[in-house]
């Protein structure tokens, strides 16, 4: 969150190809899976992306990320950088392109992220977890989703959603809307829902850009539901569908420095020629 800056120790592992360890496995991934990116893409998000990420501590504090424009191809944006696990399933066919990167068909084409944070074994627990996506827009949708919700039983939520223009809702393990209003027009814009603690001062932050609406609650749970994009996985069943270029996504533990992964993301997007 904003007010937990973190201190980089020591400094990141470059190969001798000059590309960080954390590059070399991003690759070695998007191979495995079926997909290839060139050395001079790799270089770029190496050097805006993975290396100041890993220098301020964020990488490791990351389960997932994912960057869908600019990459090459769809299935180095389906591949995590992370690690070689939650590689996405695109569910009927929602539309890549190198330039806007993921967009649903407003309907029922969506990502399954294949992460479910509930199941354990993820940094993203349930008091301290983070979920974020970027989306374009040339105006503010009225529905758009990320993320899981469970309304049966005792209600829980992972999840970021759009029902009234302009406000974005952000859910937090917990029932609560945390209701963020600040609205962003024709740019790449960061959404994430944040928790640091399981209560007390600021523990929870719906994010905006750099704009962070806080407050204190206390945690229920989170979903047993695995997290979609382009749409929220409620119940088990995709719902309030989002038709928006996405352009990236990430999810980790709570004390991701977010401001710090906007600025590389944006610096990557920048050298990348995405706008």
């Amino acid at each position: 969150m904003a007010n937990f800056p973190t201190i980089a120790i020591g400094l990141p592992f470059v190969h001798s190809s000059g590309l960080s360890q954390e590059a070399q496995t991003y690759r070695t991934n998007v191979i495995a899976n079926g997909g290839s990116i060139s050395d001079a893409v790799l270089a770029i998000i190496d050097t805006n992306l993975i290396l100041p990420l890993v220098a301020s501590g964020d990488w490791a504090k990351l389960d997932k990320f994912h960057l869908y424009a600019g990459v090459g191809n769809a299935v180095a944006a389906r591949t995590n950088m992370v690690s070689n696990n939650y590689h996405i399933n695109p569910v009927n066919s929602p539309t890549w392109d190198n330039s806007t990167g993921y967009t649903g068909n407003g309907l029922t084409s969506y990502l399954d992220l294949n992460y479910n944070p509930s199941l354990g074994g993820t940094l993203a627990v349930l008091n301290s977890s983070t979920i974020g996506y970027g989306a374009k827009y040339s105006n503010i949708p009225q529905t758009q989703s990320f993320g899981a919700r469970q309304t049966t039983g005792t209600a829980c939520n992972l999840a970021i959603f759009r029902l009234v223009n302009p406000a974005i809702d952000a859910i937090v393990n917990d029932t609560t809307d945390l209701n963020n209003t600040n609205v962003v027009f024709n740019s790449i814009v960061l959404h994430a829902a944040q928790r640091s603690a399981a209560s007390g001062n600021n523990c929870k932050a719906s994010i905006i850009n750099t704009n962070f609406l806080y407050a204190n609650t206390a945690s229920v749970a989170i979903p047993n539901l695995k997290i979609f994009e382009l749409a929220r996985n409620q119940d088990g069943t995709a719902n309030s569908f989002d038709d928006k270029p996405h352009y990236y996504m990430f999810a980790g533990n709570g004390l991701i420095f977010t401001n710090t992964v906007l600025t590389a993301i944006n610096n990557t997007l920048a050298a990348l020629g995405i706008s």
